[in-house]
């Protein structure tokens, strides 16, 4: 996972103004119900698609795999059902794969009580979240340490991680060891990373990142 930059302030006023707009005409209104009235319109699901594709250079905003608009889910980081109020807000919305079992499609209505919003303005995902050579992605121990996170909070992360999003399920796992791989060939020939693997729109970019570092410190 990487830090999503929120940018587009038009979207943002377009979601605000329905939600007044419709919280007059329905007030006894489900966080469900405000979504899916808004999204009934085919124009404006398209255009906030495209808005969280385009923030997220087209990678899923947990597992970071290549997708698509068409083959995209608009994910409620906090789940529309318990809070309504952020059911249309702007910060709330991502986009991600429909991978079975993974990300949004194993999180469903779950809440990430520990892990950050990739989209929060004030905390940094790129701060909690780190990796392992053998593709595994896991807390960041020097970070937990600092910030004096009790064994509980540790326990609540860990089951974000690896059972509400099932970001190290084997296929994933395998798919970041190639990109090891990959990067590791290159390095070995070049002596150093070559400069498209600095485009923020790869795969598993987060973890192209990380490995970069590891392999030019070796």
């Amino acid at each position: 996972m990487i830090k999503i930059s929120k940018t587009d302030t038009n979207i943002s006023l377009k979601l605000g103004d329905f939600i007044k707009k419709y919280s007059v005409k329905n007030q006894n209104y489900t966080g469900k119900q405000l979504y899916e009235a808004y999204i009934d319109d085919n124009s404006r699901k398209k255009q906030l698609q495209k808005i969280l594709f385009d923030e997220q250079s087209g990678l899923c905003c947990y597992c970071m795999s290549r997708i698509s608009i068409e083959d995209m889910t608009i994910e409620h980081f906090k789940p529309k059902d318990k809070y309504k109020q952020l059911a249309l807000k702007y910060h709330n919305l991502l986009a991600s794969c429909r991978t079975a079992g993974q990300c949004d499609n194993s999180k469903g209505n779950k809440e990430l009580r520990e892990l950050y919003n990739p989209a929060d303005k004030q905390k940094n995902i790129e701060d909690l979240i780190t990796y392992k050579l053998n593709g595994e992605i896991k807390p960041n121990e020097a970070f937990l340490e600092r910030n004096n996170y009790s064994e509980n909070r540790r326990t609540d992360l860990m089951i974000n991680i690896n059972i509400i999003l099932n970001l190290n399920n084997d296929n994933l796992i395998k798919n970041r060891k190639n990109v090891l791989n990959t990067i590791s060939t290159c390095i070995n020939k070049k002596k150093k990373a070559p400069k498209n693997l600095g485009n923020p729109t790869l795969p598993y970019y987060g973890y192209i990142k990380f490995a970069i570092e590891k392999l030019q410190q070796n």
